[in-house]
């Protein structure tokens, strides 16, 4: 879709600049800086942003911060964090469909408003609501013969702001953000969905054919996208 998008803009006499970054946006056009660390202005008549706008609110937007930081407005209603679990496995499972829904046996809204509950409670994640992804029944090719690969998505609450960390460097502010999801979290996390996927008989032992994994929490999302509050589904109302 990608390369898709790209030749369609080119075709159209579009000029595409990669490998630079927007560190500011004004009315006298686009502030970026090239490869090389030398700072370009682009005029420009009309401006379309396309990142997440609080964090662009509050960093290329914005006077006093630029993109080499991190922060955003908190004045919004956010949706909820995710935990997503991204698993190669070296066996079919037929029994799942493309999308699937795993609710809490018990008190599923609950789970659902446990996902606003303060840090310190984050160990307490159970009941537990999530959705699982297997791509494998729409794009054949994702895993190969005999194999599989899994994508759980676990709401979870979203990063807790701190302003202090707007006035560091942007790779030491994420990393800050990243310590608020602790391994111990994520842990408990892993086991509840593994005991929970444990009620399809197919599905008894899937650990033990965990070949590969990878894990994004909010703290990631907002690393790779620079979303605010690090939440894939953005805001809920903008207040």
């Amino acid at each position: 879709m990608t390369n898709a998008f790209e030749s369609l803009a080119l075709s159209q006499g579009v000029d595409i600049q990669c490998n630079c970054s927007v560190t500011k946006v004004d009315n006298e056009g686009v502030h970026y800086k090239q490869s090389n660390g030398s700072i370009e202005l682009m005029p420009a008549d009309m401006i379309v942003v396309n990142a997440d706008l609080p964090y662009a609110e509050a960093t290329i937007l914005n006077d006093h911060l630029t993109s080499e930081h991190y922060d955003w407005n908190d004045k919004g209603d956010f949706s909820s964090g995710v935990v997503a679990f991204h698993w190669s496995l070296n066996k079919r499972l037929e029994t799942l469909n493309a999308h699937n829904v795993f609710l809490a046996v018990e008190s599923p809204e609950q789970s659902w408003s446990s996902v606003r509950d303060p840090l310190e409670d984050r160990l307490e994640i159970e009941p537990c609501n999530f959705y699982v992804h297997r791509p494998i029944c729409c794009d054949p090719s994702a895993a190969p013969q005999g194999a599989d690969v899994l994508m759980v998505l676990v709401p979870c609450q979203s990063l807790h702001r701190n302003a202090e960390f707007a006035k560091l460097d942007r790779g030491d502010a994420i990393e800050q953000y990243k310590l608020q999801f602790s391994q111990a979290y994520i842990s408990k996390m892993r086991e509840t969905v593994l005991k929970r996927l444990k009620a399809l008989p197919e599905l008894v032992g899937l650990e033990s054919h965990i070949v590969d994994e990878f894990i994004d929490t909010p703290g990631s999302f907002a690393d790779l996208y620079n979303l605010a509050a690090g939440v894939p589904f953005g805001l809920v109302s903008l207040c």
